[in-house]
């Protein structure tokens, strides 16, 4: 541009150093190699990032702590946790190991139950059919209590009681003739209605 000076590069100072080694205006093939020789031998990062590195490994140690406590103390949780599930578990396993055994031997109470019902069934079938039904009449029930039995009288084949009944043949006998209210009549009332 028309106007303007170029400007000029200040000398080089002299140093002991390996930077005194390059000029300034060097390739860019020296300036590499006086930087990996700076890094090599300097003691100290060499820029920002690699001091922010430090820190961070330094803070590292603190915080893998603390997520260690916190790891431990939630692992502590759940195995507790754990426990009291496992506890839960095997009390649910016998309360269902009692329940099965006590469903089994409900079944076999009901087989037997249901077993001696049917033996009593076919025990009462039996007797009823053993049993034919019989119409008491005065002269029999004389006879099981051991009373001479005198031949009842029939007319036209009903019978008519005498004296020597008893009440309760008397009753029965009016009963089964469809008398009704004659529980609470004497003797003499009965044969006066059966007669």
């Amino acid at each position: 541009m028309p106007g303007t000076r170029p400007r000029s590069r200040p000398p080089a100072a002299p140093s002991s150093t390996a930077s005194a080694k390059v000029s300034v205006g060097g390739t860019p093939r020296d300036i590499r190699a006086e930087l990996r020789y700076v890094q090599k031998t300097r003691p100290w990062p060499t820029d920002e990032r690699d001091l922010m590195g430090s820190k961070k490994k330094a803070d590292t140690p603190k915080k893998s702590s603390a997520g260690k406590k916190e790891l431990k103390k939630t692992q502590t949780v759940l195995r507790g946790q754990l426990t009291k599930t496992e506890t839960k578990l095997e009390k649910a396993k016998a309360k269902a190991e009692r329940w099965r055994k006590e469903a089994a031997a409900q079944r076999n109470s009901a087989a037997r139950s249901g077993a001696r019902a049917e033996k009593l069934q076919k025990k009462l079938d039996r007797a009823s059919a053993d049993l034919e039904p019989t119409v008491a009449t005065g002269p029999l029930e004389a006879a099981a209590s051991g009373r001479p039995a005198a031949e009842p009288t029939t007319i036209d084949g009903v019978t008519i009681p005498d004296e020597t009944w008893t009440v309760v043949e008397l009753r029965a006998e009016a009963r089964a003739r469809g008398l009704v209210g004659m529980s609470n009549k004497s003797k003499a009332q009965l044969l006066a209605a059966l007669s």
